[in-house]
């Protein structure tokens, strides 16, 4: 299993063809140490090819040879996606990824992962708050709301219920009509989590 993080976990020295052919390389690895000092010159034929195969996916063919450390949140959050999808991985566990991204790019990270899942036969367990993106990219759902799972189905249903929309729209409450979390005087409860499981 492949896994990206909800902060940015880059090697910020390195380019992003660098950071991505990492994520090829953990598939090379081998028991014994000298292995990762010495690779045979057909690993690195498959590192080149599976480097570039993963930044072709993700769109960074353009970007490939500059430093990430240079490169907005957006783009930084894609070298993570590609360098995981270098290693080879069945299933990707995808950390609030869309944190930090604008509408456009969260819409752009959105089609990469059906396009990982659906060209790639690739499974991606996505832990996110973005609402949006979780229902446009879900084939199955799993609601929590600190720690206590309230929905469970298809996206579809999960945009229809109630309990749903109470948990993250603030929808009223019949008792009170206050949003369902508020506190008196306080914001409220946003420690709900969205999981999607293909």
């Amino acid at each position: 299993m492949g896994r990206t993080f909800q902060t940015v976990e880059l090697f910020e020295s390195m380019t992003v063809r660098e950071n991505v052919s990492v994520g090829a390389e953990g598939r090379t690895v081998r028991l014994s140490p000298v292995t990762h000092l010495r690779s045979r010159k057909s690993d690195r034929a498959r590192i080149a090819a599976a480097t570039a195969d993963a930044l072709a996916a993700c769109g960074l063919e353009d970007v490939a040879d500059r430093h990430v450390m240079n490169l907005p949140t957006g783009t930084r959050r894609l070298v993570e996606v590609a360098r995981c999808l270098a290693g080879g991985h069945t299933i990707l566990l995808l950390d609030e990824p869309s944190a930090g991204l604008d509408h456009n790019e969260s819409a752009r990270l959105g089609e990469l992962i059906r396009r990982v899942v659906d060209e790639h036969g690739v499974g991606v367990i996505l832990v996110e708050h973005d609402v949006s993106l979780v229902l446009g990219v879900s084939d199955d759902v799993c609601v929590l709301e600190f720690g206590r799972v309230i929905f469970e189905g298809s996206a579809g249903d999960a945009r229809r219920s109630s309990v749903v929309q109470a948990a993250y729209l603030g929808a009223a409450d019949t008792e009170d009509n206050a949003p369902v979390g508020a506190e008196p005087g306080g914001p409220e409860r946003t420690a709900s989590k969205l999981e999607e499981v293909k």
